[in-house]
C-alpha cells in the first residue's frame, strides 16, 4: 500500500471488534497496536518510545471513554499532532459534530470496512509538521480559481482546480454577515456533519468553514 509501514493505535474495548480491526489493518499493511480502554491508550501515547501515525479511537469504552482521550490529546502539544479517527456504532449528528470540533479528523460508523481502513493513510499524510509550506498546501490554498460559475442569494459559485492533481470542483462561498447567532451555529453543525458523509449525489465536500 505504501513504502512506509504506518503504526496505528487501536483503542477498542470489544474483543471481537478489536481482533477484526487488527486483521483488517494488517491486511492493509499497517502496524496495529491494540489497547482496551482510554487509560491504556494514553499510556501508550505518552510513552516517548512509541511513535504512532494515527489513533483509531472507539468512543464508548470503560475506565476512560474516547471523548476524554480526545480532550487529553488536544491539551498535549505533542499528542495534538497525532491524527485521530473516531469510531462508534452511534450515528447521531450531534455526536459526530462534537467529535470533529474536539479534534477528530473523521468519524467512522461501525462495522469498519476494509476500504475505510485503506483510506486512513490519507489522514496520516495530511497531518504534516507545522510550516508555512504545509499550511499553504492545506485548505483552500490548494486550489486556484478559474472563473465564476454563477451567483445567487445564497452565495457565489466558482470553478476551481487543485494545483497538484488538476482536479476541478465547484466551490460555493456563502456570506455569514446576514446570519444570526443561531443560524451560524446551525450552519457550523451541518458543515461538520457533511465532512463525514458520502453519497451518490455528493461529489466532494471540502472541510472549510470560514466566517465572513
Amino acid at each position: 500500500m505504501t513504502d512506509k509501514t504506518f503504526t496505528i493505535l487501536v483503542a477498542e474495548d470489544d474483543n471481537f471488534q478489536r481482533m477484526a480491526l487488527l486483521d483488517i489493518l494488517t491486511l492493509c499493511d499497517y502496524n496495529a497496536i491494540p489497547v482496551e480502554n482510554g487509560i491504556q491508550a494514553l499510556e501508550q501515547l505518552k510513552n516517548e518510545n512509541n511513535e504512532f501515525d494515527l489513533v483509531l479511537l472507539d468512543l464508548y469504552m470503560p475506565e476512560m471513554d474516547g471523548f476524554e482521550v480526545l480532550a487529553r490529546m488536544q491539551e498535549d502539544e505533542r499528542l495534538s499532532q497525532v491524527p485521530i479517527v473516531v469510531m462508534s456504532s452511534m450515528e447521531s449528528n450531534d455526536i459526530i459534530s462534537n467529535c470533529l470540533k474536539m479534534g477528530a479528523m473523521n468519524y467512522l460508523v461501525k462495522p469498519i470496512r476494509i476500504q475505510q481502513c485503506k483510506a486512513l493513510v490519507g489522514f496520516i499524510k495530511s497531518k504534516t509538521p507545522n510550516s508555512k509550506k504545509a499550511e499553504e498546501e492545506q485548505g483552500l490554498g490548494r486550489f486556484e480559481t478559474l472563473h465564476e460559475l454563477g451567483t445567487g442569494a445564497a452565495g457565489i459559485v466558482h470553478l476551481v482546480r487543485n494545483k497538484v492533481t488538476g482536479e476541478k470542483f465547484a466551490l460555493k462561498t456563502m456570506s455569514m454577515a446576514a446570519m444570526n447567532k443561531k443560524d451560524k451555529e446551525s450552519a457550523e453543525s451541518e458543515v461538520e456533519f457533511l465532512r463525514v458523509i458520502t453519497g451518490p449525489t455528493i461529489i466532494k465536500f471540502y472541510e472549510s468553514f470560514v466566517e465572513n
